[in-house]
């Protein structure tokens, strides 16, 4: 946090330079779903430490999870605007549900007290699910649009979820 020393500054720039390459160029690459996920963690990452919270198990997870959610986002949404490639639409799919069943499987050892955390994430993995198969099953540009949209506007949920699984 504010005394944690070099941290916040150095996190700042691990995230400045993934912006900066995933921009220059990654995003066409294969690299591009790894350097949009690293940008997502870092920011998580430097409002953990900003805040004092960590670092800890619980959040390391959450932000590795972050990172895979992004990351197969990115995959997911590659060539959203014409429809997507199944393969790519798959692995986007299992990506997105994996990381909604890592912060589900995280309740039970964070807070008994709060049991419906379960529930909840599991809940959201399986729409998740269903959006992701339905693009699957038929890839246009609609479908896939439509799971994208969902998918995206799952993260500020995540980011409301965070300092609870913490």
């Amino acid at each position: 946090g504010r005394g944690a020393g070099g941290e916040p500054p150095m996190i700042a720039l691990l995230l400045a330079a993934a912006i900066v390459l995933y921009d220059a160029g990654l995003k066409a690459t294969m690299l591009g779903p790894v350097a949009m996920g690293a940008c997502r963690a870092f920011n998580l990452t430097l409002g953990v430490v900003l805040a004092d919270a960590g670092p800890n198990a619980t959040y390391t997870v959450s932000i590795a999870a972050m990172f895979l959610y992004v990351a197969s986002l990115t995959v997911f949404a590659r060539g959203e605007a014409v429809g997507g490639h199944r393969a790519n639409l798959v692995a986007g799919t299992c990506g997105v549900v994996a990381s909604a069943l890592t912060v589900a499987g995280m309740y039970p050892w964070v807070s008994s007290s709060y049991p419906g955390g379960v529930v909840a994430s599991s809940t959201v993995a399986l729409f998740l699910l269903r959006h992701g198969l339905a693009a699957v099953r038929r890839p246009d540009a609609e479908n896939v649009q439509r799971a994208v949209r969902s998918f995206v506007l799952m993260i500020p949920l995540w980011d409301a979820c965070l300092p609870w699984v913490g």
